[in-house]
């Protein structure tokens, strides 16, 4: 099959060996087996391993995590198989994905060459642990919000990886089991469609030999997740406190008053906005979208979404003005509100989606 199965392990046990057994005999030609700093009592299972001709082992010399041990796989992949394979199948070393199911995902792959592929479980059996049931659907329904696409499970091992987009997940932070979900966020930001295949839901001693570590990584897990979001909400929190800062300055201390009080309203908001949109400009580039280079571009099209959001925030202001009949130095509150509301729907979608989309 032209796929190769890269497959990270930690102090494995005999699973391993028979899981790598199961895939040369159902023709799997390349198998990547990635030893994450495993203690030396577990070599005979690795030199097990190493007796089939379709494998290959590296080996980390202290654990560095799954997500390393993913990288360190992809790197070789590129080097060694990219103009053989039509990519790779991620699966897990301890027994919980059936050799039916790798192959489903393999096929899929050779078929697609675009799209990550997930072999994802069911979490509503009896059998399932409570802790997995409870994890995965929490996270499902958080990445949904956050990003707009369903998966019913963001934590499978199995995964289909075509050669397409190899070379960007390399750039992805993340070293341990939170890899995983930031690749999931960087897909859906990239709007690289994330394709679910259900597959065997196995769990051995209810996931015992798992080596999730269920407070560090969640946290991790969770920051990768919606570490963005939160991101973006600091960046837009300190851009709008120096906007309303400034704008309650130029309204409040008489330096408009010759203007009068629509003019003074109108000159305050252009001025408070284009000193706070630089801020933000600047702070959601490089912290929260990681959008290297292209400032020209990006530049221009943050300037429209400025520009857009400002006339609907003027527009607001304007309704305001004339159905209350306030003074300029009364509307700050108003303003407050307006701007928060359009801060955190339109201006967020329009960088996310078209400014700093990534490609």
């Amino acid at each position: 099959m032209d796929i190769v199965v890269l497959i990270p392990s930690l102090n494995p046990d005999q699973k391993l060996v028979k899981y790598v057994e199961e895939l040369c005999e159902y023709g799997f030609s390349e198998i990547l087996i990635i030893n994450d700093g495993s203690s030396g009592l577990y070599e005979p299972l690795f030199e097990q391993c190493r007796q089939h001709p379709q494998c290959t082992i590296l080996t980390h010399e202290v654990n560095r995590g799954k997500g390393r041990a993913i990288k360190t796989g992809i790197e070789y992949y590129l080097e060694h198989f990219a103009g053989r394979y039509a990519g790779m199948v991620t699966g897990d070393a301890d027994g919980q994905h059936a050799l039916a199911d790798t192959a489903r995902v393999a096929q899929m792959v050779i078929e697609d060459k675009q799209n990550l592929i997930l072999g994802s479980r069911s979490f509503d059996g009896d059998d399932v642990p409570a802790r997995s049931r409870f994890g995965n659907k929490t996270t499902s329904f958080v990445f949904k919000l956050c990003y707009g696409q369903k998966v019913v499970d963001t934590q499978t091992g199995l995964r289909g990886i075509p050669n397409a987009i190899m070379p960007w997940l390399l750039e992805i932070a993340g070293e341990r089991f939170e890899y995983e979900m930031n690749m999931l966020v960087e897909c859906s930001l990239r709007k690289v469609k994330i394709i679910e295949l259900p597959i065997e839901t196995i769990y051995i001693d209810e996931n015992d030999s798992s080596h999730f570590k269920v407070v560090r990584d969640s946290v991790k897990v969770y920051w990768q997740l919606l570490g963005r979001y939160i991101k973006y909400l600091t960046s837009g929190l300190v851009s709008f406190g120096v906007d309303i800062g400034l704008y309650a300055v130029l309204v409040s201390t008489g330096l408009l008053d010759f203007l009068g009080d629509k003019s003074a309203v109108s000159v305050a908001y252009v001025a408070a906005r284009v000193v706070s949109c630089f801020c933000n400009y600047l702070i959601n580039k490089k912290v929260v979208f990681y959008k290297k280079g292209n400032y020209a571009s990006t530049m221009v099209k943050y300037l429209v979404t400025v520009v857009i959001v400002l006339l609907l925030s003027m527009g607001a202001m304007s309704a305001v003005l004339h159905i209350f009949s306030v003074k300029a130095e009364d509307t700050v509150i108003a303003k407050m509100v307006i701007d928060f509301v359009l801060m955190f729907s339109v201006s967020y979608n329009l960088q996310q989606k078209w400014v700093f989309k990534k490609r």
